[in-house]
């Protein structure tokens, strides 16, 4: 095996080497059971395009894809295009250890094969080898680079020749370019003349060269990109970029995907199906029926973390199905893992309006100024969606904005947490617009959470005997005006008051809703749900919800 750190000694200018890890040039080997994704391994075989981009935001399984990608080395022949596609791939040997900076040493013998696929679910028309030993060239032809914070002009330019030095088998001789990592790697960004030796190393090569540059979007030097886009164009065809981040990155992308030469997996090809949820459950050692399964894999989006995160917490649970009703963006790894790689990497006026907006199950511009009463809400939510994938924006015009459900769960435990004068305040704002654009249904779903109840007509189009009709049909809003109009009254037989979050909930409690599916209704988190239905026990001196609903009765409460 290579070792983890590799320098050069000075050259004959004196510029010292930047160490490279060899780890950064290796696709990691992933922890855990791994499920074999046919279809996006077959999509990435299939592809021709000079550059694939593969973005999402934090969890979705990028890396994990591109590494068992890059593992297989079946990289397919294809014809070359006119800026860069992939043409015929030869078959490589065992790659031996790692010699200095950017060159490659000796051949030596193949390592033992790595297990294959620990989950059991590769592919029948070939395993992947997950583990097996590999240096600072890919498999046929293939470089990989982990890109890291920090990694400035220089020091991204010496990790990227050295990740191509090793795919193309560059021997870094004098007359090649194996060691440009060495000379002048701390004097700043390559000039034209180094561009155009890799360019011309690139077209000279035997073989097309598949460049896989991971977690790209820590880069932000405009001229990093200026230098891949140069590389596309001057490599005759012979490089392939296939980038995993979570943005949209550099300018070029906007023209390559005009000329039909960029393809593209975003989070809606990521999004796991309920077969390949399925699998990867049984690969944690979890069983779930079928329709529990598929209220996983909705509950989590098909996001990949997300059911990981899942399937360690039910293994082992004695009752599995029950569980999965409960799981949401509130249970402890989740909330952590949200926090850590998406809310605290955003400002505080895009925390501010993520966690106002939460009230709602999705939000336009002018919904979101009415929430947050900024005058940049527009902005912010077209930022959030096209830059940090936390919202996904759909085609009408205006476009409303949703965010990721497990996301909404923490964030209505942020608002939870807010003065409950402050979240009446949200609810009532909602109503407010929802009611004058013509959506009394929603308008009456805030106002008991809001503290009010509408009776008169919500608009001038919606006559009042249909807001009544839609009052009767939603159980938020189907109270006895006593019950919502003097919670703070405690009913006969009763010592302490329901309040009307708590009356609001108990008339869901009739219904077959699970506490997550009402805590969607309300937009309120599963946890606040949770914590009423115990106070309604208590108040009503009962242990389960159907005696509950039947003392509720007795009092005439509902």
């Amino acid at each position: 095996m290579p070792s983890d750190q590799h320098s050069a000694p000075p050259d004959q200018h004196g510029a010292l080497s930047i160490p490279l890890l060899a780890s950064r040039l290796t696709p990691p080997v992933p922890r855990g059971p791994v499920l074999a994704r046919t279809r996006l391994l077959r999509r990435l075989d299939a592809d021709g395009a000079p550059v694939t981009l593969v973005s999402a935001p934090a969890g979705w399984g990028k890396t994990t894809l591109l590494a068992s990608w890059a593992r297989t080395g079946a990289v397919p022949a294809g014809p070359v295009g006119p800026v860069g596609s992939v043409g015929p791939v030869g078959s490589v040997g065992p790659v031996g250890s790692v010699g200095p900076v950017g060159s490659v040493g000796p051949v030596g013998p193949a390592g033992p094969a790595g297990p294959v696929d620990p989950a059991g679910l590769a592919d029948p028309a070939g395993p992947v080898d997950l583990a097996g030993p590999v240096g600072l060239a890919g498999p046929a032809g293939v470089g990989w680079l982990s890109v890291e914070v920090g990694d400035t002009g220089e020091r991204f330019w010496a990790y990227l020749i050295g990740a191509l030095t090793g795919a193309t088998g560059t021997d870094g001789g004098s007359d090649g370019v194996g060691g440009v990592a060495g000379r002048g790697a701390l004097v700043g960004l390559p000039g034209p003349a180094r561009l155009e030796a890799l360019a011309g190393m690139l077209a000279a090569a035997d073989r097309p060269t598949v460049l896989v540059l991971d977690d790209l979007h820590r880069v932000t030097e405009p001229a990093v990109f200026a230098g891949l886009e140069f590389l596309l164009r001057h490599a005759e065809g012979r490089l392939r970029l296939v980038v995993g981040a979570r943005t949209g990155l550099f300018p070029a992308l906007h023209r390559l995907r005009l000329t039909g030469e960029l393809n593209e997996i975003g989070p809606a090809q990521l999004a796991f199906t309920d077969d390949e949820a399925a699998d990867l459950l049984v690969a944690h050692g979890v069983r779930l029926s079928a329709e529990m399964v598929c209220r996983l894999r909705e509950r989590t989006g098909g996001w990949a973390a997300g059911l990981r995160f899942a399937a360690r917490a039910v293994r082992g649970h004695p009752d599995p199905g029950h569980w999965v009703t409960r799981f949401g963006g509130d249970h402890p790894d989740v909330a952590g893992y949200l926090r850590a790689e998406v809310l605290d990497g955003l400002g505080p006026g895009e925390l501010d309006l993520l966690r106002r907006c939460a009230v709602t199950t999705a939000v336009r511009a002018d919904l979101a100024a009415a929430l947050t009463g900024r005058t940049d809400a527009e902005q912010l939510l077209a930022t959030l969606a096209r830059d940090g994938g936390v919202l996904h924006q759909d085609d009408s015009d205006p476009p409303w904005y949703r965010c990721h459900p497990l996301l909404t769960d923490l964030l209505r435990t942020e608002v939870d947490r807010l003065p409950e004068e402050e979240v009446r305040d949200l609810h009532r704002r909602a109503a407010d617009w929802y009611a004058g654009h013509g959506w009394p249904a929603e308008a009456l779903r805030h106002e008991p959470l809001a503290g009010t109840v509408r009776v008169e007509p919500v608009t001038g189009s919606v006559p009042a005997a249909s807001a009544n009709a839609a009052a009767s049909a939603n159980p938020a809003a189907s109270a006895n005006p006593a019950a919502s109009t003097n919670a703070a009254e405690p009913a006969a037989g009763l010592v302490e008051a329901l309040t009307e979050r708590e009356l609001t909930i108990l008339r869901y409690l009739q219904s077959i809703l699970s506490n997550v599916e009402i805590a969607g209704e309300l937009s309120v988190s599963v946890n606040t749900v949770k914590t009423h239905v115990r106070n309604i026990y208590r108040k009503l001196d009962a242990t389960r919800r159907r005696e509950a609903v039947r003392r509720a009765r007795e009092l005439r409460l509902i």
